[in-house]
């Protein structure tokens, strides 16, 4: 599958910022172009990216029962983000599998999940949830700094022209023994090789 829509042919090629920001977009309207805008809910754009991130990222092999068991993102404590998510996975495929959702409130109920977004709580909290995940092939995701810090190996946060980025631990990531993909990592604001902080 593409992973950019054809581009129009320029005088000379675009770097620095201006190609991440049109790679990104191109990354990210390819994902979902019906949902996408710029006008979008922060949630809306967020949950998208998380779809995203599911085409870009390997997990072993024996993380499925079969080769059609479907990839489940988890969402800890966050309705409008996992509503939105809903509506974008319906119907759709990542690697060939079905997309779930599932809300969870209760930290036991992230288990069998391959993509966790991880939401704000107290320092206590998120050190219980990453002892839980820690070492499992999952990808984490979130969008605080407080959680990125601890071990997370993505984080979104919005850019001060209010356009949503993201940041990579890819040391996290290797860790957790799944793979992030060369075209995700091209999106990337930035990529730090960080040892999460386990207190």
């Amino acid at each position: 599958m593409a992973f950019l829509t054809q581009a129009l042919p320029v005088r000379r090629p675009l770097r620095g910022p201006l190609a991440r920001l049109a790679l990104l977009l191109g990354w990210l309207v390819v994902a979902a172009p019906a949902l996408v805008r710029a006008e979008s809910d922060p949630a809306e754009v967020k949950a998208a990216f998380a779809y995203r991130f599911t085409l870009y990222t390997e997990w072993p092999t024996n993380q499925f029962a079969g080769p059609h068991s479907p990839i489940i993102i988890g969402v800890l404590g966050d309705v409008p983000l996992s509503e939105f998510l809903t509506k974008i996975v319906a119907g759709r495929l990542s690697q060939g599998r079905p997309v779930v959702v599932r809300r969870c409130g209760r930290v036991e109920e992230l288990a069998g999940c391959q993509v966790v977004f991880l939401r704000q709580a107290d320092r206590r909290r998120q050190l219980e949830i990453l002892a839980m995940l820690r070492g499992k092939p999952v990808l984490t995701v979130c969008d605080a700094d407080s959680f990125f810090g601890l071990g997370v190996a993505i984080k979104l946060f919005i850019r001060a022209d209010d356009s949503v980025g993201f940041w990579v631990n890819r040391l996290v990531a290797d860790q957790s023994g799944i793979k992030i993909g060369s075209r995700m990592l091209q999106c990337a604001d930035k990529i730090v090789t960080t040892p999460p902080v386990l207190k």
